[in-house]
């Protein structure tokens, strides 16, 4: 995965970033140094991590620097290239140049002036008065106490009581469930696709690596099953990777 897929990262990932050029150093070593980044190794991780002479477990590092990959790509910290939907989150961003310029429609439009201090003012003034109310309300307020809990104080409130279903939610539910009945179990559409359900989800999951990046290979595809013919499959990605894909 290191090896063909190109990671880039933000400020916040850069030392995961770090740890994945490190673990792509490591791959053709028989024995592998002890320099490891330790910034990615948190506290859950450091006793599988961490051996008890202090050198890092390389498979369990790995291990650690997928786990947080994966979370950091969720939050958009570390980015792919080739991708459509974990790219840069900053490369649509409007330049300096064109923001000035663009600045006084936007502004005009959400009825916003163009120096957003006053408001920022206006906001800190409103979030401390605020504040200052409510701490002024806490030893009266019924619903909120403190308890000691294991040897600390923590802040306990009080669950709000438990509302009725109104009558409109509870038909829309009875809509749901019947029309996803009928959906999966095919009743009046003359056959049900149950049977192809796991085609579908393996179908998907390909679709979705193909847009991280990934190549389809001609293995995965079968042209006599609906669900897993090449073309159906990239048709679920961006043009350029479907491109890809087919060649």
């Amino acid at each position: 995965m290191l090896t063909h897929i190109s990671f880039e990262a933000g400020p916040a990932g850069r030392p995961l970033l770090g740890a994945c050029d490190w673990l792509r150093d490591q791959q053709d070593r028989k024995k592998p140094d002890n320099n490891a980044p330790r910034e990615v190794i948190d506290k859950a991780w450091q006793r599988y991590v961490v051996q008890k002479d202090g050198r890092v477990d390389i498979r369990a590092f790995t291990f650690c620097v997928l786990s947080h990959l994966q979370t950091a790509i969720h939050r958009r910290d570390v980015f792919t290239r080739p991708s459509w939907r974990y790219a840069d989150p900053r490369a649509n961003l409007l330049s300096d140049a064109e923001w000035e310029a663009t600045r006084p429609i936007v502004c005009r439009t959400l009825g916003l002036p163009p120096d957003p201090q006053p408001i920022l003012d206006s906001l800190a003034v409103e979030l401390d008065k605020t504040y200052r109310e409510v701490a002024r309300r806490l030893p009266d307020n019924p619903d909120v106490r403190f308890e000691k809990v294991k040897g600390k104080e923590e802040l306990i409130l009080t669950p709000l009581d438990a509302l009725d279903e109104p009558p409109s939610l509870i038909w829309l539910q009875g809509r749901g469930g019947a029309t996803t009945a009928r959906g999966v179990g095919g009743a009046g559409t003359g056959g049900g696709r149950a049977d192809r359900l796991h085609g579908s989800v393996y179908a998907s999951d390909r679709s979705f690596c193909a847009n991280c990046g990934f190549c389809l290979e001609s293995s995965l595809c079968a042209d006599d099953a609906s669900d897993m013919k090449s073309s159906r499959l990239t048709s679920l990605t961006n043009p350029q990777i479907s491109r890809t894909a087919k060649t």
